[in-house]
Order: structure tokens, then C-alpha cells, then sequence
């Protein structure tokens, strides 16, 4: 963890006695997520520590970097009995979903990653108001790329928006947007992740893939963007259930516990 404060140390060290809550409680690692240089982390009694750095405000706050744990769950209006369920980093911005389907963003903005158009970085902002959402349509799931945000609906339907240079948006395009646009899939969506710069979906227990083809992490067999969903043609050992995106890379885990990369 000590990488991405000013100190530089090559030995595991305890962080969370730098974590100031009641001793009674026990620190039960519910979430834990990190971005390019800071980490953010959900403990058991539903508090939100941040650390690393503030550059682009992915702290959430307008000040300094912080070397050590800082509890932001005060800067965010939660309504009452609201909790955090999922949230993700991407490479310099963060993203949480709550009880009650509101989706909160913040950090950098400069290429519309956190929902919204105008300005280079943002605090706490909720973005459901600029969602494409149905009447009794809500949003489930929450994935971050390093520069692109997915959002998973209730009904089926994935939200993008951000960064789209590689095609990671999937929408047929390669311009960048802060307005979010859906793609719709004709099965369930079982699982789906994003990478620094590509994107990926289960349904149906076959793969789709989009985005950038550059070290060959879409697995198409040659080095060309996609800017829309194209279905990944494998004889997979056994079925595909999951999937995880890194930069230029990808694995799925299939039902019989064969792991592919590529």
C-alpha cells in the first residue's frame, strides 16, 4: 500500500492500525478496492476510508493527499438506513451503489467517467438523474474501468459511458461521451467487467467483447479495436461464469474450473 504515498517500502505493514474506530468493533473486510495510486475501503460498520492521492479529487475532497486511512463517509448525503452495497476505482476516479440504487461518483471527469459532462473532476455527485433509466428500472452493479464506467440494471441493460478512444463504450463509435448510453443483450447478463481500455459481457454462457485489441485482450485472434460487442468464437472447457479485465489483459473462469487468458 505504501507505493502510492510518498514513501517507498518493499515489507508488508499493517494499515489498519491506522484505522481510528472503536476497539470493540472488529474490522471485517467487506470491500476493498484500489485505483492508479489510492485505495478505498468498506469496513463492517458501513464506514468509507480513502487514502493515496488527491489529485483529482478520487478522495473526495478539495485538499491534500492523504498518507494514511481517512474516513470520507461524512462528505457523502446518505438518506436514512442508505448503505453502501457495491463500489469500484477505476484509474483516478470511484464509484459506489447503494441500498437504494443511487449511484455516487467522483474524482477525475475529464473524460466524462463519472456520468456528466463539464467539469475535469467533481466531488460526491450522484448521477441518477442523467441515467437512461425505465420507470422501475434500477441499477444493480457497479464496474469502473481506468477510464470508463459500466452500470448493470435491473432490467439487463449495461451502461457506459467515459473514455472510448478503443471502442470500450460499445457504441458503434470511437468518440468520448459523458452522456451514458445502454446496451442490451438478448439473455441475462451474468457477469461482465471492464479493463483499463476494453469491456466484456457473459450472457447466455457466451462472451462478448469490445474495446481495445491491442496486446490481443479481446482474443480475436488479431490486434483491431472493436467499438461494439462481437461474440468471442472458443470451445471453452466446460461453460464461462465469470470474467476479469486488466490493462491489455483477460480471464474467464468456466463451471468446471478451467481459467483462460488472453
Amino acid at each position: 500500500f505504501l507505493s502510492i504515498i510518498s514513501i517507498v517500502s518493499c515489507v508488508p505493514r499493517k494499515v489498519s492500525e491506522n484505522l481510528e474506530v472503536d476497539d470493540s468493533k472488529q474490522l471485517v473486510s467487506q470491500l476493498l478496492v484500489s485505483g492508479n495510486d489510492f485505495i478505498a475501503y468498506l469496513d463492517n460498520n458501513q464506514e468509507l476510508w480513502m487514502w493515496g492521492d488527491n489529485a483529482s479529487y478520487q478522495l473526495n475532497n478539495d485538499g491534500v493527499s492523504k498518507s494514511i486511512p481517512y474516513n470520507i463517509t461524512h462528505t457523502i448525503e446518505f438518506e436514512e438506513d442508505e448503505h453502501i452495497i457495491h463500489m469500484d476505482a477505476g484509474y483516478s476516479h470511484m464509484g459506489i451503489l447503494t441500498s437504494l440504487g443511487n449511484v455516487w461518483m467522483w474524482g477525475n471527469n475529464a473524460y466524462g467517467q463519472l456520468g456528466f459532462e463539464g467539469d475535469e473532476k467533481a466531488l460526491s455527485t450522484t448521477i441518477n438523474q442523467y441515467l437512461p433509466l425505465e420507470e422501475d428500472e434500477r441499477i444493480i452493479d457497479i464496474k469502473l474501468g481506468s477510464y470508463h464506467t459500466g452500470l448493470l440494471t435491473s432490467h439487463n441493460r449495461l451502461i457506459l459511458f467515459g473514455l472510448n478512444t478503443s471502442g470500450q463504450l460499445g457504441n458503434h463509435t470511437f468518440s468520448t461521451t459523458g452522456k451514458p448510453h445502454s446496451l442490451e443483450f438478448d439473455h441475462e447478463i451474468t457477469s461482465y467487467d471492464l479493463g483499463a481500455d476494453h469491456s466484456i459481457v457473459i450472457s447466455n454462457q457466451r462472451l462478448f467483447v469490445w474495446g481495445s485489441q491491442f496486446n490481443g485482450q479481446l482474443g480475436l485472434g488479431d490486434v483491431l479495436n472493436q467499438n461494439n460487442p462481437v461474440e468471442l468464437s472458443y470451445s471453452f472447457e466446460g461453460e464461462p461464469i465469470q470474467v476479469f479485465l486488466g490493462t491489455g489483459i483477460t480471464y474467464a473462469i468456466t463451471n468446471e474450473g478451467h481459467i483462460v487468458g488472453f
